[in-house]
């Protein structure tokens, strides 16, 4: 039987005991604050973050290096001796990480590691790294996990209303005039993440 190994990244809210209880790897998404760079769930928790955000400190992030993503899927291949690691990336429509993980484990790794574009975020993301888990326990070959992950991908639709625009605009989603005149007005918009991603 294929020795299969799943993995995500910090978006999926998977912490590191979750992750320790599923037997995947999770991979820290790079947080800058201040122009300092961190690793998510590692050097910077989402506590202090958020204390940090509420100070005005300018937060961005940043995809991992090609140099990060290999030495990950590597480690993986080393210690677990894995044949084939299925790996969830956030929604392409939010960021270039399925694009970038896509392109680059094609070229090192073939079809040995093969990359799903979750289409979602968060706890949405996180289900469907349970589910794969849950297959893989089931004695699944890694194409029909993909597959059956596949047919519950973009099924979830999040709808949440953010306390400011502020980081909205600093993220380059909305337009400096529109975060402006809806903070003047106290408009909060309803932003929905679909099954579309």
């Amino acid at each position: 039987m294929n020795k299969v190994i799943i993995s995500c990244d910090t978006t999926a809210c998977i912490n590191k005991k979750e992750a320790q209880k599923l037997g995947i790897y999770v991979l820290p998404l790079n947080v800058i604050v201040d122009a300092k760079e961190y690793h998510d769930g590692i050097t910077i928790d989402n506590e202090t973050l958020c204390t940090m955000m509420k100070n005005k400190a300018a937060i961005s992030t940043s995809t991992p290096t090609p140099v990060e993503i290999e030495t990950f899927f590597d480690r993986i291949f080393e210690e677990k001796q894995a044949e084939t690691i299925i790996h969830f990336t956030i929604s392409s429509k939010l960021s270039s990480m399925f694009s970038l993980f896509t392109n680059l484990c094609k070229e090192k790794y073939g079809d040995k590691v093969i990359i799903v574009d979750s289409l979602s975020v968060c706890s949405f993301m996180g289900n469907l790294v349970r589910y794969a888990v849950k297959l893989n326990n089931e004695g699944f070959e890694p194409k029909k996990i993909v597959e059956l992950v596949q047919k519950r991908v973009g099924t979830e639709v999040v709808r949440f209303v953010p306390e400011t625009m502020v980081y909205l605009k600093r993220g380059g989603r909305i337009p400096p005039a529109v975060a402006a005149i809806g903070g003047l007005l106290g408009i909060k918009p309803v932003l929905k993440l679909g099954t579309n991603g």
